[in-house]
């Protein structure tokens, strides 16, 4: 967070002040625009376009993982949710071979986040996806009750 704050703009930023009072806006609304025209009350879709990775901390010849292109980027679905301030819920829907976890995303309308909390309980209750990934290290409290 502390790196965050040392390169993050000012709120007085015209790139900023831009981005806040247009493309915000905008965003929205072409979000709106889809939940109307398709009468719409969530839209589902993959967390993340690929299954996570394993975590490697020293990466390739001694970079980080990210760094070495083994984390995903920020073109994943739920930037949409970030950049329009729509609720969204992250839920586990499987896992790799590798027993590596995949999760889904419920995003729905605006003050619409106790009906996405709801569809992802009921994804959650039905599926009964949630594991703890073969590679992490058991804790006392990591315990699962359904």
């Amino acid at each position: 967070m502390k790196y965050q704050a040392s390169v993050a703009m000012s709120l007085n930023d015209p790139e900023y002040l831009a981005v806040r009072d247009a493309a915000l806006p905008m965003m929205r609304a072409e979000v709106d625009a889809i939940f109307s025209k398709y009468c719409l009350d969530a839209i589902v879709y993959p967390t993340m376009p690929k299954p996570a990775g394993l975590i490697d901390p020293m990466g390739a010849k001694g970079a980080s993982a990210r760094s070495a292109g083994k984390q995903v980027d920020g073109t994943h679905g739920t930037i949409i949710a970030s950049e329009t301030g729509l609720p969204e819920a992250v839920v586990a829907a499987a896992m790799t071979r590798e027993q590596l976890p995949v999760s889904i995303s419920f995003m729905g309308r605006r003050w619409a986040d106790g009906d996405i909390l709801g569809y992802a309980f009921d994804f959650e209750q039905a599926t009964k996806a949630i594991r703890l990934p073969r590679y992490t290290p058991a804790l006392p409290t990591d315990k699962i009750n359904y």
